[in-house]
């Protein structure tokens, strides 16, 4: 699901399918604290473009990208067995947003059209 540049963690900016980009928002997911993944994302989305979720113009996530993969990968992620926090790119409306296994989900402006 991922063919990207690895990048530091905490990292504001990332190289991706050929294009630089730089950090606008994040949050954290925490499937103990309820709540779901996909609305967790929407609110990341929500606060890159300083608007309310229900102000998003976009396309639903869910013709972006599997949600449901992106849901099982976290939850894999997550089990004790598993390996170091990995992550999941994917592009919505103009932003890049990576989600990590720990629960991390970042959202990224082109720097390009940052500028």
């Amino acid at each position: 699901m991922d063919d990207s540049d690895a990048s530091p963690e905490r990292d504001p900016q990332v190289h991706w399918r050929g294009r630089d980009w730089t950090k606008t928002a994040h949050r954290q997911f925490d499937p103990a604290a309820g709540g779901d993944l996909t609305s967790a994302i929407v609110r990341a989305l929500a606060d890159a473009k300083r608007v309310s979720p229900h102000e998003l113009t976009g396309p639903t996530l869910y013709d972006c990208v599997d949600m449901d993969a992106v849901t099982q990968f976290v939850a894999a992620g997550r089990s004790p067995t598993a390996p170091k926090p990995d992550f999941v790119r994917f592009e919505y409306d103009e932003s890049l947003v990576e989600v990590r296994t720990d629960g991390r989900i970042s959202v990224f402006a082109s720097v390009a059209d940052a500028v």
